[in-house]
């Protein structure tokens, strides 16, 4: 992704690239270190291993941290055509994906047995941020600014695409509302309907 945007100056073309390059190094020791940490903590579970994976889940966000930053920089539309809408979706799943890394760190601290085990409820609201959060709104905005137009300046039904934002994010709230609310009254049976709204 870091790649696709355009040159911001001569200076700095992709932002800092030692930050991107920091955010790859935090993000693979991470991953590596959670590799070998999970295996490890099913066969022996020690509080030594709970401190590899703790470890792990903390240098995974940090990495998050560094290319959101750096390509939230990028996604900035300045010097270059990107539609306001295309960097309201850009800059909205770069939330999400620093909220998805931040539940995910939460329930790696779950999983090593040092954060409540009521935690787990926030479980969907992880992956919805991750694959509806970041993912499929990235894919809508870089869609909406890079495919072709139907005319020399008109991108189409535009109220669409304003709406496919409004509705995700609406429904991504609701699921990480649901996930506060699971975890404060355990059990209840009326977040059932405000979970599957966010879902949906």
């Amino acid at each position: 992704m870091h790649w696709m945007f355009p040159i911001l100056s001569r200076a700095t073309p992709r932002g800092d690239e030692r930050v991107m390059m920091a955010a790859i190094a935090l993000l693979n020791a991470g991953l590596l270190l959670r590799m070998i940490a999970e295996p490890w903590r099913s066969l022996q579970p020690r509080d030594s291993n709970a401190a590899l994976l703790v470890l792990s889940s903390v240098l995974q966000a940090a990495a998050c941290a560094c290319f959101a930053d750096d390509v939230g920089q990028c996604a900035s539309g300045v010097g270059f055509d990107m539609p306001r809408l295309s960097r309201f979706f850009v800059r909205s799943a770069l939330l999400h994906l620093v909220i998805g890394f931040g539940v995910g760190t939460v329930l790696l601290c779950v999983k090593a047995g040092v954060a409540d085990p009521l935690l787990w409820v926030w479980l969907p609201a992880h992956v919805d941020a991750l694959l509806a959060g970041w993912m499929l709104q990235l894919a809508c905005g870089v869609g909406y600014w890079i495919l072709p137009r139907l005319g020399v300046a008109r991108r189409g039904r535009s109220w669409l695409a304003v709406m496919s934002f409004v509705l995700l994010n609406t429904g991504s709230a609701l699921c990480l509302g649901s996930g506060a609310l699971r975890y404060v009254a355990p059990g209840e049976a009326s977040l059932t309907p405000l979970f599957a709204a966010g879902v949906a």
